[in-house]
């Protein structure tokens, strides 16, 4: 029971790990889309490369499954 709860959670981390770069990537995404409509995008993406975050600029980039309603368009 024990080794079966650990693998559990192994799982459960592993999962955690993938997930934190696609939410990442599609909040960065809204907030570049946002910022494009003031003509502000790029300081996003210096600000992100500055800090050393991987930021792919797509939300299509971060997976297959992620998609988001009325998102802006490149």
């Amino acid at each position: 029971m024990v080794l079966e709860a650990r693998e559990v959670a192994i799982v459960i981390h592993e999962c955690v790990d993938e997930m934190i770069p696609i939410v990442a990537n599609i909040t960065f995404n809204l907030y570049q889309c946002r910022l494009k409509e003031v003509g502000q995008a790029e300081h996003l993406k210096v600000a992100l490369m500055e800090d050393g975050i991987d930021y792919r600029g797509s939300v299509r980039d971060a997976g297959s499954s992620t998609s988001i309603p009325g998102q802006c368009t490149s």
